[in-house]
């Protein structure tokens, strides 16, 4: 394959950023207005709204007379949408450089070609070609990644990158310029596509210059007597014969999606479609660079006056912002949403939405491969809703796994938040156990109320009687004395006791879920010394 630069060109760029996230009005007249009101005037449109009458340079007024999408330029949407170019590039070159957008050379009034308010990334395509069955292959999809971010755009191959670029601005789809006969393939082209400044363009036009073929075919002397050496580049772009080194661009790992509202909302449903929205856009750019979302940081920009109209320039602003940690990578848009959902509904907003920013923190990829034989396990991504939900019903700080603290109070932990096995470090991974018979305190729960006889001068317990039963105690063990907390209201004291209890009498009574086994049976029993009741801890097995 001797051709090896691509160019991919978006037209209408500035629309595009807008259409990516409002899809459902893909197939309609739109336009962006750049200004402060009331002086907006249209910088871009589609070709539907230029067919209606729509111009560069029309005013809001004007333009509101037809049936327009309106929307005000936002250089943060359009930024993001280079990024998503800049990672869709990434993917079939690791050599691409992004020229940015022209500026338009019109004047107010009049419609400049398609090629003037476009964005083009160029592409060195050496050595990868061989990766595809052909230049077509590669070239479709090029185009179909760019259509999964949500915008069109044309693909032209050459030998050279101008001549690449030339093609993907002057032809719409795709378009292979063949080596050798690049000047006669571009020849039908206007020269508008060279991005001509208006002295040039002016000079063009009283020559009655209008494609690149009368270009190419002026003589070159006379071309440089009267515009110097800017006449000789751009005849030697209009013949397809540019050659130039690429600049690389570097390439930043930011996935970041923002969406400027009309109106302020205030309600979590029309909230949870924008999301949905911002989070296919950023899944697609995570998987055109084989990454996933460990992380997801949602920011909200809140109305704090809400009854002022939404272009007040002195609106005021709080922010809401919410972190989200992934128990692992993923990019499933579904469930990316669902926890989103249900943590806004733990931490709505307390105003109105008037910006919503998401961005997610890329990580590789989760690769498990599970074995024949091996149960299997819920997935992570399941488990975390599960664990959403549940948070969202007990709170926050009561869901997730038990924390022993560093005490000798009895169930003194805390709850922190759930981590699987495969999450831990490798030296915090729990060991198997210890096989062989162990002795374990079933404890109950409410521990039942006991009145205990003891002996009056050793004090150790001589009956235990409780869930209306009395039992003589066979062999008792302690007292074992305790205490911890004195700095504060929760101070505790207790004196326990191990004893092993004789037959229960054959009359028995059921008055307890806890019913008491015939035969000897062995109990902790333990006297709280700041109340001085006793009570039944439990009974080992």
């Amino acid at each position: 394959m001797s051709m090896s630069f691509a160019a991919l060109f978006i037209p209408h760029f500035a629309v595009q950023s807008v259409l990516r996230l409002k899809p459902e009005i893909r197939n309609q007249a739109v336009a962006v207005l750049e200004g402060k009101p009331p002086l907006e005037k249209v910088i871009d449109c589609n070709s539907k709204a230029h067919q209606q009458g729509v111009e560069y340079g029309m005013g809001r007024a004007q333009a509101e007379l037809f049936k327009v999408h309106l929307f005000q330029r936002s250089l943060p949407q359009e930024t993001t949408a280079g990024q998503a170019l800049r990672d869709c590039a990434s993917t079939f070159s690791p050599r691409f450089e992004d020229v940015g957008l022209p500026t338009p050379q019109s004047k107010p009034g009049d419609v400049p070609s398609e090629g003037v308010s476009g964005k083009t990334i160029l592409l060195d395509l050496t050595g990868v070609g061989r990766l595809h069955q052909s230049l077509e292959t590669l070239a479709r999809k090029l185009q179909q990644q760019v259509i999964r971010l949500g915008m069109q755009a044309h693909v032209g191959i050459a030998g050279n990158p101008d001549a690449a670029a030339l093609a993907a601005r002057g032809f719409s789809g795709i378009t292979i310029l063949e080596p050798g006969k690049e000047a006669e393939q571009l020849s039908s082209l206007a020269v508008d596509v060279l991005e001509l400044s208006p002295s040039i363009g002016e000079t063009f036009q009283l020559w009655g210059i209008r494609t690149l073929g009368q270009l190419a075919g002026l003589p070159e002397v006379g071309l440089v007597e009267r515009l110097g050496q800017e006449g000789e580049r751009l005849q030697t772009l209009a013949r397809g014969a540019g050659h130039r080194l690429l600049v690389p661009t570097e390439s930043v790992l930011e996935f970041r999606e923002s969406f400027e509202l009309e109106f302020p909302i205030d309600l979590l449903e029309p909230l949870a479609f924008i999301l949905s929205r911002l989070l296919h856009q950023l899944c697609a750019r995570l998987a055109a660079r084989s990454l996933a979302a460990t992380q997801l940081q949602l920011t909200l920009e809140l109305d704090s006056s809400p009854d002022s109209p939404p272009a007040s320039a002195g609106r005021k602003t709080t922010i809401h912002r919410r972190t989200l940690r992934l128990p692992i990578p993923s990019r499933n848009v579904r469930n990316l949403l669902k926890l989103l959902q249900l943590d806004l509904e733990s931490h709505p907003p307390k105003a109105a939405v008037t910006e919503v920013v998401l961005e997610a923190f890329p990580a590789r990829p989760r690769f498990a491969q599970t074995g024949l034989f091996t149960p299997l396990s819920p997935e992570p991504e399941r488990l975390a809703i599960t664990l959403a939900k549940v948070s969202s019903i007990v709170g926050p700080h009561n869901a997730g796994r038990p924390l022993v603290l560093n005490t000798h109070r009895r169930d003194a932990f805390q709850v922190e938040k759930f981590v699987s096995e495969e999450q831990l470090p490798v030296q915090e991974q729990p060991s198997c156990p210890a096989q062989g018979p162990q002795t374990v305190l079933r404890r109950f729960r409410p521990e039942p109320r006991a009145w205990v006889q003891t002996h009056e001068e050793k004090a150790s317990p001589i009956a235990v009687t409780f869930h209306n039963q009395r039992r003589k105690v066979a062999a008792a063990a302690g007292p074992w004395n305790s205490c911890g907390d004195w700095w504060n209201p929760r101070y505790w004291s207790r004196e326990e006791w191990d004893v092993i209890l004789e037959d229960p009498p054959a009359r028995r009574v059921k008055e307890s879920l806890h019913e008491i086994r015939s035969g000897r049976g062995a109990y902790r029993i333990y006297r709280d010394l700041l109340s001085g009741h006793w009570f039944v801890e439990g009974e080992y097995d």
